[in-house]
């Protein structure tokens, strides 16, 4: 149970970062941008702050 919630917590700001670099790719693709995911993290951090790295952590945490 504790190896799960560590595992989920640390890979948690990873599938964020992922999703969101995925998801601005296909508008930045079609306005000729290229985004790194140094600068979703950057974007990231600074609208929504470090918890915004953890948006839907809740759902991947919760025991089954």
């Amino acid at each position: 149970m504790i190896a799960g919630f560590i595992a989920s917590a640390t890979s948690q700001p990873i599938d964020v970062l992922k999703v969101r670099l995925m998801n601005e790719r296909a508008g930045a693709v079609a306005q000729g941008k290229t985004n790194t995911s140094w600068s979703v993290l950057a974007s990231l951090l600074k609208t929504e702050g470090a918890m915004g790295l953890y948006k839907g952590a809740l759902f991947g945490i919760r025991p089954i």
